[in-house]
């Protein structure tokens, strides 16, 4: 269960064009990410899009070269196996008249703590004098 929100907002100025995107690194601590949710307030109508990159692969959309284009839209995705914290990426473009912005949430749980190794346990057993001496883990 999440006991951290780390949440990014990334500001994509107007007049930005697709071909010459904006971009801003998302520096997520180094806790076990359970799951990434994406926000868009009202307003873009088809402006601006944006994509979402984990240590420089594309993550979200999942087809590289798509761009998500939203406008008063919340979605979200739970992880599995996925990296512990990272560098993250937002990218974007917005060719309308005003600033828009793309809310980023990562919802984190803490790294389990490593187990001591477990110490071998021996047992030592005694033969009769003459035979072979067995030790037995």
């Amino acid at each position: 269960m999440a006991q951290q929100i780390f949440q990014y907002h990334f500001a994509i100025p107007a007049g930005t064009p697709q071909a010459t995107p904006a971009s801003s690194s998302i520096n997520v601590p180094p806790l076990t990410i359970e799951r990434v949710e994406l926000e868009v307030p009202h307003g873009p109508a088809g402006t601006m899009g944006f994509q979402i990159f984990d240590a420089g692969t594309p993550w979200k959309p999942d087809f590289p070269g798509d761009w998500l284009v939203w406008d008063g839209k919340t979605d979200g995705w739970w992880l599995t196996n996925q990296p512990t914290g990272g560098k993250w990426e937002i990218v974007g473009y917005n060719t309308g008249k005003y600033p828009h912005t793309v809310f980023v949430r990562f919802f984190l749980v803490p790294l389990p703590k490593p187990q001591p190794a477990a110490t071998p346990t021996f047992a030592f057993v005694t033969h009769p004098a003459g035979s072979p001496n067995v030790v037995v883990l």
